[in-house]
């Protein structure tokens, strides 16, 4: 058979979805007289398999598990308590164990409390990087749980009251510590770049099928400037934003071009190899999207940290206040109700 009845017929079968690109040129290497054809057509597996840097959606899915479940356990617990008007309450069966004051919605505040604090260690953690204590990631992990399930008991200690304005203040203090925190969370899991060995595996794929295309595609991404902000501000972070994203699509038109210009001669194979054209494109587009979000970061981390300070000093003065008018249950026999 010849190489352009064999480029046909994987075409076809490309196209129709009957074998997988393997499968293909395993069949019908073994029918050519020249094995250089499979080295042109190999599939580069790594294109195939997902990014080994790319986060699991499991840990999520636990801590909407997790969450949901003690939200759904607490509320259960004194629905008919809450849903009453703080006059009702008093008058509640519940209202001596689920209040602020009392023993239980006073340790919903205590354990809240201490989870929040707990959640602080990822900061020991990450200046501390060769501790043999876990990976970052697991640390980040918890700090996220901790913080979103301290702030939720939180919530259940004040009982869904916001009687006194050091109490209204701390609680929306904790509110944009969390909201920061999720949109920090976020813009996280776009800082990990990815695997840029891969790209130049498909760089020599493609100078394979016709030399010097892969070479000149290098060259192409190397004269493109790449955008730096470090050391600026986040507002200015945010502002270079669009230029970001104009170096990702000039990146993007480097491959498609220099392959529009440099592969019309082997237009057919380069057909075959879109998957590693895609992908291509789509680690240089990572690429540039993993400095932005690292920028964005280092700017977004710092207003996170700043909210956290206000709110621990705000936690302070909130317990101050409760023990100054007696709210010291764990320490005597009577507990006693705050006015």
């Amino acid at each position: 058979m010849s190489k352009d009845a064999t480029v046909q017929l994987y075409a076809e079968a490309v196209r129709a979805q009957k074998l997988t690109q393997r499968q293909v040129v395993t069949a019908f290497c073994r029918r050519l007289p020249s094995k250089s054809i499979c080295a042109r057509f190999a599939y580069v597996g790594a294109a195939a398999k997902s990014d080994p840097q790319r986060q699991s959606v499991l840990p999520w899915v636990i801590l909407v598990f997790l969450l949901g479940g003690t939200a759904g356990a607490l509320w259960a617990n004194g629905r008919g308590f809450y849903t009453l008007g703080i006059g009702e309450r008093v008058d509640h069966e519940a209202f001596r164990v689920l209040s602020p004051g009392e023993v239980v919605g006073h340790g919903y505040g205590i354990v809240g409390t201490a989870l929040i604090l707990t959640n602080l260690l990822y900061v020991v953690r990450r200046r501390l990087p060769s501790l043999p204590v876990g990976s970052l990631r697991a640390w980040l992990n918890l700090h996220t749980t901790t913080g979103l399930i301290g702030g939720l008991l939180v919530l259940y200690h004040s009982a869904f009251q916001f009687r006194s304005p050091i109490a209204s203040v701390t609680m929306w203090a904790l509110a944009v510590v969390i909201a920061t925190g999720l949109l920090g969370r976020f813009i996280h899991a776009f800082t990990t770049g990815p695997d840029m060995d891969r790209l130049e595996t498909h760089l020599r794929t493609f100078d394979g099928v016709h030399p010097g295309v892969g070479e000149e595609i290098r060259r192409r991404l190397d004269a493109i400037e790449h955008l730096e902000t470090s050391g600026r501000s986040l507002v200015a972070v945010l502002v270079a934003l669009p230029k970001w994203r104009k170096e990702a699509f000039a990146r993007r038109r480097a491959i498609e071009e220099t392959l529009a210009v440099h592969g019309r001669e082997h237009a057919a194979e380069f057909a075959l190899l879109h998957a590693q054209v895609k992908d291509a494109i789509g680690l240089v587009f990572g690429e540039v999207r993993a400095r932005a979000a690292g920028n964005v970061m280092r700017g977004w981390r710092s207003m996170h940290r700043l909210a956290a300070v206000i709110m621990i000093l705000l936690v302070t003065v909130h317990i101050a206040v409760a023990w100054h008018y007696g709210y010291r249950w764990i320490f005597s026999d009577a507990p006693t109700v705050a006015p």
